[in-house]
């Protein structure tokens, strides 16, 4: 005969089964979540706020003689910042006869799509870094992640953001010329310093809408929709990921994605940090402590995403 303690045990420990199965079922290698290593940079933390900031760095090596004194610079860090962690957190109650009962595995299905949308509220709340690279989404140097004038520590400005001036087309819709800007603007990226970083763009990150002309541009052996046979350079001298996620697009729920934004990463140097507190928990509340009979389960995480810095990251609008 099972104790009060051991059967509530038992039942969060069925719950929880359900939930992990849900909550850690895998994408499609091509679509990106909150968990995608080559978007967001993991920070674990223990404290309810992070605070860093972006520092200068040193210029170019200087070229001295035999015996001359080593050159040196002053480590001059500015531009402080400081990301507070959410807290994220739902519940579902379910009463003590449906769960006894299972009636058609009804409880299982509410606990499953319980489990989803915690992934998924994940992943809504990192991509809202790239929802608003071109707005609302300010770095430490007070402007927005992807911006065509980027304030440096050292002086003079650096640019991320891919126009239809730049493209020299009507708009900065995502083609071939308009991803080989990209990759231009990411080599001639400058440091705080004001030297070129020379950073690569090894990930492509895209809407549902672009899928099939990102992959086009970043797969095929020619270059996509030309019929002189050209050699697709991105293909014979790059390794890029094509990644998407439909919380990019339109059909975010707050409805602040587009179709037509697009972004390329260096996916070893770009800053845009997951910085974690709390990792998923859940908890069940026995039915005997409530007064109609239920059980409360629920999960809650602790994380925020933020972006410090311009480095490694260049979009477009597509407009």
């Amino acid at each position: 005969m099972f104790t009060e303690a051991q059967a509530l045990s038992l039942a969060q420990t069925e719950l929880d089964e359900v939930f992990r199965q849900n909550y850690e079922a895998s994408l499609p290698p091509s679509y990106a979540t909150a968990m995608t290593g080559d978007v967001f940079k993991v920070t674990e933390t223990t404290h309810a706020a992070y605070i860093g900031n972006i520092h200068k760095g040193p210029g170019l090596f200087s070229k001295i003689g035999e015996v001359q004194a080593v050159p040196s610079y002053s480590a001059r860090p500015a531009n402080k910042w400081t990301v507070s962690i959410a807290d994220f957190a739902e519940g579902i109650e379910i009463s003590k006869n449906l769960f006894d009962d299972d009636l058609h595995g009804e409880w299982a299905a509410q606990v499953a799509d319980f489990a989803v949308m915690a992934r998924r509220t994940q992943d809504f709340n990192a991509f809202r870094i790239f929802r608003g690279a071109f707005t609302t989404t300010i770095t430490a140097d007070g402007v927005s992640l992807v911006n065509a004038a980027h304030p440096l520590i050292g002086g003079g400005t650096t640019s991320n953001l891919v126009t239809a001036a730049l493209v020299g087309a009507a708009t900065s819709a995502l083609t071939t010329s308009s991803f080989n800007i990209a990759m231009k603007l990411l080599a001639e990226m400058r440091s705080q310093s004001n030297v070129p970083l020379q950073c690569v763009g090894d990930t492509l990150l895209v809407p549902p809408a672009l899928y099939m002309t990102a992959r086009q541009i970043a797969g095929s052996a020619l270059v996509p929709e030309n019929g002189n046979n050209a050699i697709n350079v991105f293909t014979v001298n790059y390794a890029v990921n094509v990644y998407q996620s439909v919380f990019l697009g339109t059909a975010t729920p707050d409805g602040t994605g587009s179709d037509t934004a697009w972004f390329v990463l260096d996916s070893k140097r770009h800053a845009v940090r997951r910085f974690v507190r709390q990792g998923i928990q859940t908890a069940l509340r026995d039915w005997s402590m409530s007064n109609n009979r239920t059980y409360y389960y629920q999960a809650n995480f602790r994380e925020e995403v933020f972006a410090p810095d311009y480095v490694g990251v260049v979009g477009a609008t597509g407009l």
